[in-house]
C-alpha cells in the first residue's frame, strides 16, 4: 500500500474500475475487479468469496475470484466458523482487522495460513433479496492511514458486485422464463415461430422443416408477403396479411402445402402480437400445427355422408318403385274380389270374398303409406296447387271414417269456421290424407265418447288474398298419449305404446307422413 493514499486516490480507483468493467459480466467481471483492485491498491491479495451450501453445521465459502502476489492462485474453500468473512456477514458491515487482531478474534481463519498481510478488510455482498451472497476481502501489507477511504472503496465495490448478482439473477430468470415459454409452446404445438417488429421471420423451431419440407433459412429474415403461401384462398390470404399489418392476433389460418414427394399436408398457423410495457410493437410469437390427419378425417366423413345419402336415395327409389309395382296387381286382386262378391255365392263363399276385399284394402293402405313415405324421404313428393272447396274436403275425410265411428258408438262431429273462404288454392288430396289419418287415429284409439274436428283461421290473408294459415284441431276422448311420448309419435315407424298398437293395428307411418306433409305445406303439427 503506497503511503499517502487519500480520498482522491479512492475516487480514481472507483472511476477506473468502472472503465475496465464496462460491458463485462459474469465471472469475467469478478476477475477484472480482483486484478484491478490488486494493482490499484497495491494489495497483497484481493479475494471475492461466494457462500455455498455445506453438509456441516457451518456454511462454507469458496473463492470465486482471486488476485495475489503469492503462489496461492487456485480457488480454495473454507468453513465460515470463526472467520473474518463470517464476522462481516453477521454484522452486515465492512470489517477491518490487523493480522494480530485477526489472530486473536478469528484464530482459525484460513486467511492467516494462506496469505501474509498486515491488514484485512472484509465487505459483505448481498443478494437482491437481502440474503448474504459472499464477501469482498482486501489484504494489505500495511495499516493504511486512510482506513476510511479503503473501507469506502471496498463498500462501493461490494455493492457493484451485488448489483451484478442482481442483474445476473434477472437475466437468468428471463432466460429461464424464455426457455420455459418456448418449451411449453413447442410442446403444445408442432412448431414455434417468431417475427420481429418489421414483421420478418426471426425464429423457427426444429420441427418446422421436418413437417413442412421448407428450410428455415428460406424464410428467416423475410416478410410473409415475400415468402408467400401457395394454394391459399385469396380472400383468406388478404385477411391474414391485414391482421399482420394491424398487429392483431389471428387463429387457425389454414392452408395446404405440397411436399417434394408430391404429397400434401395441411397446416394451421396461429399468432399473437407482442408489445412492451409502453405499448410498442415488438413482433409476433406463434405456433403451427400439422392438421393433415384432421383434414383426412373430415374428407372421409364427407365421403361417408355422401355415400349414406346416395344409399338412402337408392333405398327410397327402390321402395317407391316396389310399392308402385305391388299396388298395380293388388288393385287387380281387390277388383276381382269385389266382382266375385257380387256373383251368386253362398254365405261361406261371400264371407271369404269379403275377407279378401278387407285384407286387400288394409294391404293397399300400407302400400300407399310406404309409397308416400319413400317419396317424401327421397324429396320427390310434389304438392299440387289447385282450387278446392275446403268444407267438402274435410267432410269427405270425416265420411270415410264415419262408419267405423258409428260401429263403435262414437259421435263424430265437424265444425268449419263460417268466416273462412269457401275455396282455397292448394293440394286438396294431401289435406284430405292428413285429416283422414288424424281422425282415423282418433277413432281407432277411442272406445267411447266423441271425436271432434274443427278448422279455424290462424292468420289473416290480407285484403289482396295472400296465403292464409289454418288451424286443424282433432280432439277425442280416447286413451290419450303419455307426455314423454309427444316427441316420438311423429317419427317413422313409431308408436306411443306397442301393446296398444298390437291391439288396434297400424304401421306407425301415418303420423310421420302427416307431419311431413304439414311441414311441406309450411305448417307444423303438435299434440296435447
Amino acid at each position: 500500500m503506497r503511503p499517502g493514499f487519500n480520498e482522491s486516490d479512492g475516487l480514481d480507483v472507483l472511476k477506473s474500475l468502472t472503465f475496465v468493467t464496462v460491458g463485462v459480466s459474469g465471472d469475467d467481471l469478478l476477475h477484472r475487479i480482483c486484478h484491478h483492485l490488486h494493482k490499484k491498491l497495491d494489495a497483497r491479495a484481493i479475494i471475492i468469496a461466494e457462500l455455498s451450501e455445506s453438509e456441516d453445521e457451518h456454511p462454507k465459502a469458496r473463492s470465486a475470484a482471486l488476485a495475489c502476489d503469492s503462489a496461492q492462485d487456485a480457488p480454495f474453500e473454507f468453513s465460515l466458523a470463526g472467520t473474518l468473512t463470517a464476522l462481516a456477514i453477521s454484522e452486515g458491515a465492512t470489517q477491518l482487522k490487523t493480522a494480530r487482531e485477526l489472530e486473536e478474534t478469528c484464530p482459525t481463519d484460513p486467511l492467516a495460513d494462506n496469505f501474509q498481510f498486515e491488514t484485512a478488510i472484509a465487505s459483505p455482498v448481498f443478494h437482491p433479496d437481502g440474503e448474504p451472497a459472499g464477501v469482498l476481502i482486501v489484504l494489505l501489507d500495511c495499516l493504511p492511514s486512510a482506513c476510511d477511504v479503503i473501507v469506502s472503496v471496498a463498500d462501493i465495490t461490494a455493492e457493484r458486485i451485488g448489483a451484478e448478482l442482481q442483474r445476473n439473477s434477472y437475466q437468468a430468470a428471463a432466460l429461464l422464463s424464455e426457455r420455459r415459454f418456448r418449451n411449453f409452446a413447442e410442446a403444445a404445438s408442432d412448431w414455434f415461430w417468431e417475427m420481429d417488429e418489421q414483421l420478418r421471420f426471426s425464429y423457427f423451431s426444429e420441427r418446422f422443416t421436418e413437417i413442412t419440407g421448407v428450410p428455415k433459412l428460406a424464410l428467416l429474415g423475410k416478410t410473409r408477403q415475400e415468402t408467400g403461401i401457395p394454394n391459399v384462398d385469396e380472400a383468406a390470404w388478404e385477411g391474414h396479411l391485414a391482421a399482420l399489418a394491424a398487429h392483431e392476433p389471428f387463429k387457425n389460418f389454414v392452408h395446404p402445402r405440397t411436399l417434394q414427394d408430391g404429397s400434401q399436408v395441411w397446416l394451421s398457423i396461429s399468432g399473437q402480437p407482442v408489445f412492451d410495457e409502453a405499448g410498442k410493437f415488438l413482433g409476433y410469437r406463434g405456433i403451427g400445427e400439422d392438421i393433415t390427419g384432421l383434414k383426412q378425417q373430415e374428407k372421409a366423413l364427407v365421403d361417408a355422408i355422401a355415400e349414406a345419402e346416395r344409399a338412402n336415395t337408392l333405398k327410397s327409389e327402390f321402395l317407391a318403385n316396389m310399392s308402385h309395382e305391388i299396388r298395380t296387381p293388388m288393385n287387380g286382386v281387390m277388383g276381382m274380389a269385389e266382382l266375385l262378391a257380387k256373383t251368386d255365392l253362398n254365405d261361406k263363399q261371400r264371407s271369404f270374398a269379403d275377407i279378401i276385399v278387407k285384407s286387400g284394402s288394409a294391404l293397399l293402405k300400407i302400400i300407399n303409406d310406404i309409397l308416400d313415405f319413400s317419396k317424401i324421404d327421397a324429396g320427390q313428393l310434389v304438392l299440387e296447387q289447385q282450387p278446392f272447396n275446403l268444407a267438402e274436403v274435410i267432410e269427405d275425410a270425416a265420411a270415410l271414417i264415419s262408419s267405423t265411428a258409428a260401429e263403435k258408438g262414437l259421435e263424430l262431429s265437424v265444425r268449419i269456421d263460417p268466416a273462412l273462404p269457401e275455396r282455397f288454392l292448394g293440394d286438396a288430396g294431401r289435406i284430405r290424407q292428413i285429416v283422414t289419418n288424424l281422425v282415423a287415429n282418433a277413432v281407432k284409439f277411442t272406445d267411447e265418447g266423441d271425436v271432434y274436428v274443427e278448422v279455424v283461421a290462424q292468420s289473416d290473408p290480407g285484403p289482396e288474398g295472400g296465403e292464409q294459415q289454418l288451424l286443424f284441431r282433432i280432439r277425442d276422448s280416447g286413451i290419450g298419449i303419455p307426455a314423454d311420448k309427444f316427441d316420438e309419435i311423429f317419427g317413422m315407424f313409431s308408436q306411443a305404446d306397442g301393446s296398444v298398437t298390437r291391439k288396434h293395428g297400424g304401421t306407425g307411418l301415418g303420423l310421420a307422413i302427416s307431419a311431413s306433409l304439414v311441414e311441406l305445406m309450411g305448417g307444423k303439427i303438435s299434440v296435447e
